[in-house]
């Protein structure tokens, strides 16, 4: 009987020449440009058979080099592309609000939001450092030239220790997306909290009216537009803050009549109308009290319910000024 031919050492790391490829990443990733295992690395091995015929008349090693390329791109350009919005549409539609209230307002949701997520973001990144340096201690303590399950295990870890700073490299891009959209929108914020002085909520309860006529009327305008009337939902908007539809589709018309003689592109002559429209139903004819009176509720709202503490909104510029 033939006696079994004894497995060399190296045998078992043989078989996978790509942990060689990755053990040097870890090792000399910043001579490298970074930690990111290629994906045709992968995918050509040998392995895959990467002499295998694919799709487009070529080889899956000749397509997985393409995708790894097409990879590349996206990193590139998504150093650009990696936050939400741009500082126009910032500015232009997230906060278009009529009310400078409103747009404070919108701006705090946006800001709490992504605070939230960079908050969770950074013990996330902490505990993955000391996730990091348990496994890079749990290799260094495996011993290659024991038995092949204990070469195993090492491999796994390699690649798990590979993968984490790979992840890590793709979080570090998405940080500097969410601090871009950050940064940008505390600008805008910047520039309202100049005009948006010893701001409480009770100011913003106060205003409530004005800035819901504000929406009602423009959005029955933009039906009176398309429509030549307004639709049976905004009239019960319009309705439930105390605005008689009839009335406003008269005002509107007759304001779209002078707007389509007008030589003007911009928005202001618009925005005017809104606003004085708004102020004039709020604030002198009050029909918002009115609608209270026949539903029997308080039309005022009551500080026991609000926090009266007033914001200094920009007391940095203050700081300077004094």
């Amino acid at each position: 009987m033939a006696k079994k031919v004894a497995k060399k050492e190296s045998d078992v790391f043989n078989n996978f020449p790509i942990i060689e490829q990755v053990n040097q990443i870890l090792a000399e990733g910043d001579k490298l440009g970074g930690t990111q295992l290629p994906f045709d690395a992968v995918v050509g091995s040998s392995s895959f058979l990467p002499d295998t015929q694919s799709f487009g008349n070529k080889t899956l090693k000749e397509n997985a080099i393409l995708c790894q390329e097409a990879m590349n791109i996206s990193d590139e350009l998504q150093e650009i592309w990696n936050h939400a919005h741009t500082q126009f549409a910032w500015k232009h539609i997230n906060f278009s609000n009529h009310d400078h209230m409103l747009n404070m307002r919108q701006i705090s949701a946006e800001i709490s939001s992504k605070a939230d997520a960079l908050r969770n973001l950074k013990w996330s990144l902490l505990d993955n450092e000391i996730k990091q340096a348990e496994l890079e201690s749990r290799i260094s303590q495996l011993d290659e030239n024991s038995s092949d399950i204990q070469k195993f295990k090492k491999m796994r870890l390699i690649l798990s220790l590979a993968r984490m700073k790979e992840d890590k490299e793709r979080t570090q891009l998405m940080i500097e997306g969410t601090m871009k959209d950050m940064i940008a929108i505390k600008s805008s914020y910047e520039d309202l909290s100049k005009h948006v002085e010893n701001l409480s909520e009770m100011d913003i309860e106060e205003r409530q009216a004005q800035q819901h006529m504000c929406r009602s009327i423009m959005q029955c305008l933009r039906d009176v537009r398309q429509f030549g009337h307004i639709t049976k939902g905004e009239q019960e908007y319009a309705e439930q803050i105390g605005i008689n539809p009839s009335k406003l589709l008269q005002a509107i018309r007759n304001y779209l009549e002078r707007e389509a003689q007008s030589d003007s592109w911009d928005t202001r002559e618009l925005n005017q109308f809104i606003n004085q429209l708004a102020d004039e139903l709020s604030n002198n004819m009050k029909v918002h009290e009115k609608r209270m009176e026949y539903s029997l509720f308080n039309p005022k709202p009551i500080e026991a319910a609000s926090s009266v503490h007033r914001l200094q909104l920009n007391k940095a510029d203050k700081a300077l000024e004094g």
